[in-house]
């Protein structure tokens, strides 16, 4: 919705094309819009492209836990070896998760520093231009946490793998039997990040394996977070649209 709207720019993530504005008029409001604005709404954007490209990890990782590890025993007769969830392949993938994460989180703190720059925006709104710059600021600032929850959601996921590598680190001793076992907890099975919901990408969503593993657990959490900034993004839209007609 945004990129069909905003100015156009380069950027290295390549979001889709922007429309271009044919004329420009010299004034403080229209300043702001060009510097200020336009400038947050291409991080928002390159954002949104470094988003989607986690998509495809959430798939990999999904089937490298359960299938890219070497066979494990269960320790119990009744069941048979399993294999390693915790092996090479899911950590490239737990790396990749935390490369992406780590431009977002760079994006967001520009975005977010532009946003509380109180030479760029004023404090104190007295004018009508500068209102309307305070609205501007207010969507996108409410635009950035949304991402900022999608972010949350990604580097979670890095996270809890992480603690439960360590948990499942070594098997345990069944009180009962006094025989070794397995570990119970799993992995991606324990954090609060694990909740219900619908939202997700319907590539992804209609493979009933992955959406039912843990992995597909984060991902339909990721989504529901990406839904709610998707559904922001229309009012901001129309604001940037009507702004820039004065510019």
């Amino acid at each position: 919705m945004l990129a069909a709207l905003v100015l156009t720019a380069s950027v290295s993530a390549s979001p889709p094309p922007l429309k271009t504005i044919t004329h420009a008029r010299s004034t403080p409001f229209c300043t702001a819009f060009e510097e200020n604005v336009r400038r947050t709404v291409q991080g928002v954007l390159v954002n949104d492209s470094l988003f989607q490209r986690t998509e495809p990890v959430f798939l990999k990782a999904a089937t490298d836990m359960v299938s890219g590890g070497a066979m494990v025993s269960s320790f119990d007769s009744m069941h048979a070896a399993q294999p390693d969830p915790d092996n090479a392949s899911v950590h490239l993938d737990m790396a990749r998760f935390e490369e992406l994460g780590g431009t977002i989180a760079k994006n967001l703190q520009v975005i977010n520093d532009l946003l509380n720059d109180r030479t760029r925006f004023p404090a104190n709104a007295k004018t009508e231009d500068e209102k309307r710059l305070m609205k501007l600021r207010a969507q996108l600032l409410a635009l950035a946490k949304k991402q900022n929850a999608e972010l949350n959601v990604l580097l979670g996921t890095t996270d809890q793998y992480l603690f439960d590598s360590f948990a499942n680190a070594y098997p345990t001793v069944n009180d009962a039997t006094g025989h070794a076992k397995s570990p119970e907890a799993g992995y991606l099975s324990g954090g609060r990040l694990k909740s219900p919901g619908d939202l997700a990408d319907a590539s992804l969503a209609s493979n009933g394996i992955f959406m039912n593993s843990a992995m597909g657990a984060m991902y339909r959490t990721f989504m529901q977070q990406v839904a709610q900034e998707q559904a922001a993004e229309p009012e901001l839209a129309r604001t940037l649209e009507e702004d820039a007609k004065s510019c």
